[in-house]
C-alpha cells in the first residue's frame, strides 16, 4: 500500500490525463480486461517468489512476443570491491559467516533471483546490466544493516528490559566497530585501487 501511494502521488498528473492506469490485482491473478494483452510485464526483485499460478497468468496475458522483466539487485560477485568487502565481513561478522548466509559474493548476482523464474517460464532470457551504486560510508552502513547477514552485526537486538539509554549506547558502538572493522578499511582499499571518487563534495565507493 505504501509503495502504491508513492506511485500514486508521484505520477498524479498523468494519472489525471488517462496516461497511467491503475488496476488491483497481483501476479496470480492481474484482473487485466479481456483482450488487453501487455508486450512488458515487469516485476521488481520478486523472481525467487513466482508461482506456477503467477508464471501462467503471466503468459496467458502477455501478447505473443511479449517479454516478462525481473529486476534482480545483488552485488556483482566479480567485482573487487564486493570480494574485498565480503572478505571483511567475512573476518569480522559472525552471522555473515554462519553456513547458509545471504553472503555478498558467493555466486554471480545475475544466476539467484531468476532460477525460480527459468523453472517456470521455459523461455526465459538472462540479461545482466551491472548496476553501479555509488555509495558513502553511511550510505554503505544503512546498506549493511538492511541485510539479513549483516543486520545484526551493525544494529544488535535489544535486551529485554534493557534501559533505552544504554541500548542507544551499544548501537552507537556497534556502527563505530562496523565502521573502524570493515567500512573504514574498505575505502582505504578504494582509495589505493583508484575506484573511490568525490561526488557532491562526499567521498564514495562504486559496489556493483
Amino acid at each position: 500500500p505504501g509503495m502504491r501511494k508513492k506511485f500514486e502521488e508521484h505520477m498524479s498528473g498523468e494519472i489525471a490525463e488517462g496516461k497511467v492506469v491503475l488496476i488491483d490485482g497481483s501476479a496470480e491473478n492481474t484482473n487485466l480486461p479481456d483482450g488487453v494483452k501487455p508486450k512488458l510485464f515487469i516485476g521488481g526483485d520478486m523472481a525467487h517468489w513466482l508461482t506456477p499460478e503467477a508464471a501462467n497468468e503471466l503468459k496467458n496475458k502477455l501478447n505473443p512476443g511479449g517479454k516478462l522483466a525481473f529486476i534482480t539487485r545483488y552485488p556483482d560477485g566479480q567485482h573487487p570491491l564486493v570480494w574485498k568487502l565480503h572478505e571483511l565481513l567475512l573476518q569480522h561478522s559472525t552471522v555473515y559467516a554462519e553456513p547458509g548466509a545471504n553472503i555478498l559474493a558467493s555466486r554471480p548476482g545475475a544466476e539467484l533471483d531468476l532460477k525460480q523464474a527459468k523453472h517456470l517460464v521455459a523461455d526465459a532470457e538472462e540479461t545482466a546490466t551491472p548496476f553501479i551504486d555509488n555509495r558513502s560510508k553511511e550510505e554503505l552502513f544503512a546498506y549493511l544493516r538492511s541485510r539479513s547477514s549483516t543486520r545484526t552485526y551493525c544494529k544488535p537486538k535489544r535486551n529485554e528490559g534493557e534501559p533505552y539509554a544504554a541500548y542507544d549506547a551499544r548501537v552507537l558502538s556497534s556502527k563505530e566497530k562496523v565502521l573502524r572493522e570493515v567500512i573504514d578499511p574498505l575505502f582505504e582499499f578504494a582509495r589505493k585501487e583508484g575506484y573511490a571518487q568525490q561526488i557532491d563534495g562526499e567521498e564514495k565507493v562504486p559496489l556493483a
